[in-house]
């Protein structure tokens, strides 16, 4: 199986791809420019850790005063409320002619309808195992978080750079196969997006034993 794809084993990958995925992914083929994508939508939470604070009565002070033995949730344990952020991720895997391999590309968007900065894909998306690296990459280093217009809606997303995709993949021995080649390359990217490639799409289901008398 070669590292770069053509646009037709683009398309037969996504295919296969889109057949395991069990309806997870939508199939979108554009019949104006013949150009096939992959698109996957679903919502993440961060929920934002409380601060707690705490006040401790003196036993010598409220021997004088009851009022001050009494419990008081409002004072001896205050918590501010945890808010919960909501996400919606929206991916979509294209291809790239220049590159001759798959890109995966995010809109992600709060539930009033505005765009995550990259400051906010930072703070809420990208997880804090790859925030030092990305940061510090070049905009055209493999991996790193860009922002361009989708190649077919036109309108702005991010995306993963795939300036080094072929070498990356080119670690790994054996070559995916044409079937597994998304579902492979997906498990190397995706995580920067927090999309999820389950794991058994790599460990087929083991028959199940019976006992006979």
């Amino acid at each position: 199986m070669p590292i770069s794809l053509s646009r037709s084993q683009f398309h037969q990958a996504a295919v296969y791809f889109y057949r395991e995925s069990n309806a997870d992914w939508q199939l979108h083929a554009d019949a104006v420019v013949g150009h096939t994508y992959l698109q996957c939508k679903h919502n993440v939470s961060t929920v934002h850790q409380a601060s707690v604070t705490s006040t401790w009565a003196d036993p010598a002070l409220t021997q004088d005063d009851p009022a001050l033995a009494q419990d008081d949730p409002a004072e001896i344990g205050r918590a501010d409320q945890s808010p919960t952020t909501v996400v919606t991720l929206d991916y979509h895997i294209l291809f790239s002619p220049s590159y001759q391999v798959p890109v995966l590309y995010l809109d992600a968007f709060f539930t009033d309808g505005r765009q995550l900065t990259l400051d906010d894909l930072y703070r809420l998306v990208i997880p804090p195992v790859y925030k030092d690296d990305l940061q510090k990459a070049h905009l055209q280093a493999q991996g790193s978080v860009t922002q361009a217009d989708h190649p077919i809606l036109g309108r702005p997303f991010w995306y993963v750079h795939p300036c080094d995709t072929q070498t990356l993949l080119r670690t790994l021995s054996p070559a995916p196969p044409l079937d597994a080649y998304m579902k492979t390359w997906l498990s190397l990217v995706g995580p920067v997006f927090q999309c999820p490639v389950p794991l058994h799409w790599f460990h087929p289901a083991l028959p199940i034993e019976t006992d006979v008398d």
